[in-house]
């Protein structure tokens, strides 16, 4: 499950726990229209997020419902060499 979020992270300028989830049921042969499985796939990737970003390896952009997630820069994109 990690492996497929950074892989989002990385391929995307943002994603939210709802895209990821409807990428994975669609991978994985689920019916898009069970609420219960749909749900379940979002909570996972959303709680996945939350603690990549406790963790510093991505960031939260705005809140609430439509929270999307990026990956957090890393140190050396945090340094300046153009001076």
């Amino acid at each position: 499950m990690s492996q497929r979020v950074f892989d989002a992270l990385r391929n995307n300028d943002s994603v939210s726990a709802n895209e990821l989830a409807a990428i994975a049921l669609a991978e994985k042969g689920f019916n898009e229209a069970d609420r219960q499985v749909r749900r379940d796939f979002v909570n996972r990737f959303h709680h996945m997020l939350y603690h990549m970003g406790r963790r510093g390896h991505a960031a939260r952009i705005g809140k609430g419902e439509g929270v999307r997630w990026k990956l957090a820069p890393r140190e050396g994109d945090l340094l300046n060499d153009d001076k």
